[in-house]
């Protein structure tokens, strides 16, 4: 009776998580950015606010919002993203978090657990909260936020490691080898190939140099030239970053020879410094790429197997990268990737691999162990049941940040001061943005491509 009962109360945890269920909510997201209709998204996503996934509905809404250049509920959703990382770091100093989750990824699956985000995505966080702040005119706000990104990066470093090492104990104690299973996620490394690591972004260090640099202070400077240098250890074939990090380096001497580096990529208009402005503009590609799920037969002790969900990124998933055309009065640029999300996804992923193959043994083991005692108790019936609860229960983790986007690019160039149209061209998509080139400051001009449309935001540093 006991294993029947547990059984029945088992199925319950089952269906209320379906395979794909976020995935499918993010399609309904990413289309109602399309159509500019994000308000049943955004009250739904609201709704979730005290959910267990809290953490991921809260990300995509503060997305959506900053996208739509409603900055003051963006930054109150990502502040709630913010703290929940930060509980988790608490929660990680005390070991309290690692044994609940063993405990309903042996009973259930991986997407019983609370969704805590990728490193990466809290990378990303600091980024969407300098937007924020930044379309609020409070660009000091923004610069603590960017400020964040390296001190970040190092702590999630050190957890990163320690990840790595609890697992291998725990697979050592298990007297389990992962080096057999982790070879069916081979698949993963040439996307994954293309990061440096799963968190580390040029991007987020770039968006850094350039607020940085902005105000023109001596120590802000110093700090820009930091950021743009750790930008090209992440990215070292970006002529781009070279340049800029020739420019604070030499600011009188190489003056001249960082130009003309910036002009073997970007057709650079000659002007007068003195009355001309920085234009930087920043492109947003398409979607983040979005799992899938495969299934693993995984032995049991006694020598059968149990099929097991895992999820994986294939080739096909990757969305095409496209650059940006930017062209005005003297303007003629193409933006140049610096980061691509989908491959930082694709990298963290890799990186969890061993972790989630230990919890699918234990699993398997207590799923054959619960089948075995159902037989016992109840019969075939019984056994039934039970097997039938283990293909049920098994769903892939399909959980990831999927307003993100696939590709986030960078161009850079000194406009004549004065207001100017720029015409934007990407993917078959084509707009206008007018702005304001102000002499010896920086125009920051942002350009999210959703798919069907192109979201326009300017900033003046």
């Amino acid at each position: 009776m006991a294993v029947s009962v547990s059984l029945f109360s088992l199925s319950g945890c089952v269906t209320n998580n379906f395979p794909g269920s976020h995935t499918l909510k993010a399609d309904k997201f990413r289309q109602a950015l399309n159509t500019g209709d994000t308000k049943p998204s955004l009250d739904f996503l609201a709704a979730k606010k005290d959910s267990e996934d809290k953490m991921l509905y809260m990300m995509e809404r503060g997305r959506i919002l900053n996208l739509q250049n409603q900055y003051p509920p963006s930054l109150q959703d990502l502040n709630v993203v913010i703290d929940q990382f930060e509980a988790n770091d608490r929660k990680a100093l005390i070991s309290a978090g690692a044994a609940t989750d063993s405990v309903q990824a042996t009973l259930y699956n991986d997407t019983s657990i609370e969704y805590r985000g990728y490193g990466y995505e809290r990378i990303f966080t600091h980024v969407l909260q300098a937007f924020n702040y930044l379309g609020q005119n409070k660009r000091d706000d923004a610069m603590v936020e960017v400020r964040k990104i390296a001190l970040e990066e190092k702590e999630l470093t050190d957890a990163h490691e320690k990840e790595i090492a609890k697992t291998a104990q725990t697979a050592r104690s298990k007297n389990i080898n992962t080096n057999l299973l982790e070879q069916k996620f081979s698949g993963i490394d040439l996307i994954a190939g293309k990061a440096k690591s799963s968190f580390s972004s040029a991007y987020a260090h770039y968006l850094s140099g350039v607020l940085m640099e902005s105000t023109g202070k001596p120590a802000d400077r110093d700090f820009a030239l930091t950021s743009y240098k750790l930008a090209y250890e992440i990215h070292p074939e970006s002529a781009l970053i070279a340049s800029d990090i020739a420019r604070l380096s030499e600011p009188t001497a190489s003056e001249t020879n960082s130009r003309k580096k910036t002009r073997k990529t970007q057709d650079e208009a000659v002007v007068d410094t003195a009355n001309s402005g920085s234009l930087v503009v920043l492109y947003e590609d398409n979607f983040v790429a979005q799992r899938t799920g495969i299934t693993i037969p995984i032995p049991t002790p006694q020598g059968g197997a149990v099929a097991v969900a895992f999820p994986m990124y294939t080739a096909a998933s990757i969305p095409r990268v496209n650059n940006l055309r930017v062209t005005g009065s003297g303007v003629s640029l193409q933006t140049a990737e610096l980061t691509n999300v989908s491959a930082l996804a694709a990298k963290s992923l890799k990186e969890e691999v061993p972790a989630m193959i230990v919890r699918a043994v234990i699993r398997v083991t207590a799923k054959y162990a619960l089948q075995y005692q159902a037989e016992k108790e109840l019969g075939g019936a019984g056994a039934l049941v039970a097997g039938l609860y283990n293909v049920l229960s098994e769903q892939a983790d399909l959980r990831t940040w999927l307003t993100l986007p696939n590709s986030c690019q960078v161009a850079r160039t000194t406009v004549a001061g004065g207001k100017q149209t720029l015409t934007l061209q990407s993917g078959g998509l084509t707009t206008t943005a007018t702005v304001d080139i102000q002499p010896g400051k920086t125009t920051l001009v942002r350009v999210a491509n959703v798919g069907q449309r192109m979201l326009i935001s300017t900033f003046q540093l």
